[in-house]
């Protein structure tokens, strides 16, 4: 049975940042674990289609929110004063450029596999 999509991947979420458990290298809600569920192709369905748009939902959230987490994490300069601001989990997030290039591959994948598919 393939891994459910993070449970933070959603339109009601109510934080700016990510939980702490996305900031993490393992965990059901880990940016790991979203980057796993991503390759499983959760936008294919056991024809290789694309599953329905109203379906994709989940997918294209969990790449936008994640991809702007780390984002955030990595390409915000470190003296900017808003980092003073941030959650602790945030501030000092393990999580770097190898799980943002990843992040890429999979938004990548999903727009190749989309493309072809319609």
């Amino acid at each position: 049975m393939p891994a459910p999509p993070p449970t933070w991947a959603s339109w009601g979420y109510p934080g700016i940042d990510l939980p702490s458990s996305f900031h993490s290298k393992e965990g059901s809600d880990s940016c790991i674990e979203a980057i796993t569920w991503l390759q499983g192709r959760p936008f294919s369905d056991k024809s290789k289609r694309l599953i329905p748009p109203q379906c994709l939902e989940k997918v294209i959230l969990t790449l936008g929110m994640a991809l702007r987490a780390v984002k955030r994490v990595q390409f915000t300069d470190p003296d900017d004063g808003a980092r003073a601001h941030w959650p602790n989990h945030v501030a000092n997030s393990p999580l770097g450029f190898k799980e943002f290039f990843r992040l890429q591959e999979c938004t990548k994948d999903f727009a190749e596999f989309a493309q072809s598919a319609g």
